[in-house]
Order: structure tokens, then C-alpha cells, then sequence
């Protein structure tokens, strides 16, 4: 429902930004509807991510098509590279695919219009999971620690918790990359 009462006003703005011949108001209505674009995308992400595929049936990479998936319906360019039967304990694939949730969700908040690139890999020693934007990108070291946020913490804090290793790299103009990587004694 909260997702059609958007949609209807996404309509309705432009709509009325349409049928205004005052630019200054049409700017603000078209404003508006960005903002509420936005937050329908962001919402339907948020619906998927309460409800993913069964890591348990179904496994970590077919998780994250179906994420992928949901995502590029709204119109995120996304390509998913992850390869089957890449199997882990159920606590380490959540975490994964926690921090593959967390990584997608600022790509599309702060690269918005970048394309996004997603890998899954297993080698004999490791999993590797990556997650690259070709957006703005940032300098981490440069951010304000009151702007460094909880979305990175949390990463961190997921990652550590599975005794994974987590590299979060910005460049500006060379878009950011979240990179983490489970040694095999890890991998249980």
C-alpha cells in the first residue's frame, strides 16, 4: 500500500509540474517528485530485503540475483557476477548478504545513475565478495567522522563478526568499492 500512495504521488507531481506555468513552482514540484521517486526505490528495497529467498534452500548467490533483480526494476543498472554453489555456514551468508544490502543501498543513495558491479567468488582458500560502483566516490580518510555514518559500521561490525576481512575504498571521481574476503578456515 505505502508503495502505491508513492507511486500515485510521483503521478501526481508531475502532473502538477506539468499544468504550472510559474518555473520557480514547477522546479520545486519537480524537486518533490524526485524526492518521492527516490523514496519508492529505497522502499522497495526495503520490502525485498524482509523477505529474501531462502539462504538456507536456496544459497548466498541466488539470494543476491534475486536481490539484484528487485533492484533493477527500479531502474538501478546492477550486474551480478556470482558463481553457484558457493556454499557457507547460514550466519556467514546472512552476514554477507547484509553487507551486499548495505553496500547496494549507498550506491544507490550517494552513485545514483552509476552502474553497479556485484561478485561472488570461491576460491580453494577464500570467498570474495565485491561490490563496485562507478560513481563519485569519496576519500573515506578525508570524511568527518560524524559523516562516516552507521551503514559503514555496520559493515564493519557484520564482517568482523564472521571473521571476515572488509576493505571499503573511495576515489573521488573513481567510484567506491566494498570488498570482503572470508579465508577458508573461516568459511566452517
Amino acid at each position: 500500500a505505502a508503495t502505491q500512495t508513492l507511486f500515485s504521488l510521483v503521478l501526481a507531481a508531475r502532473a502538477a509540474a506539468l499544468s504550472t506555468g510559474d518555473e520557480e513552482a514547477r522546479a520545486t514540484i519537480r524537486g518533490f517528485e524526485e524526492r518521492v521517486a527516490s523514496a519508492l526505490q529505497e522502499l522497495r528495497g526495503l520490502v525485498h530485503a524482509l523477505r529474501p529467498k531462502s539462504l538456507e534452500r536456496d544459497g548466498l548467490a541466488a539470494t543476491l540475483a534475486d536481490h539484484v533483480e528487485a533492484l533493477r526494476t527500479s531502474g538501478v543498472r546492477i550486474v551480478l557476477d556470482a558463481a553457484d554453489g558457493v556454499r557457507l555456514p547460514l550466519e556467514t551468508e546472512h552476514a554477507l548478504l547484509r553487507i551486499a544490502q548495505e553496500a547496494l543501498n549507498n550506491a544507490m543513495r550517494h552513485a545514483s545513475g552509476s552502474s553497479v558491479r556485484v561478485t561472488l567468488r570461491s576460491g580453494a582458500k577464500s570467498v570474495t565478495l565485491r561490490i563496485h560502483d562507478d560513481g563519485p566516490g569519496f576519500d573515506i580518510a578525508a570524511l568527518p567522522r560524524t559523516r562516516r555514518g552507521m551503514g559503514l559500521a555496520t559493515m564493519r561490525e557484520r564482517a568482523q563478526e564472521i571473521g571476515a576481512r572488509i576493505e571499503i575504498r573511495g576515489r573521488a571521481g573513481g567510484g567506491t568499492t566494498v570488498t570482503v574476503s572470508l579465508a577458508s578456515e573461516a568459511r566452517g
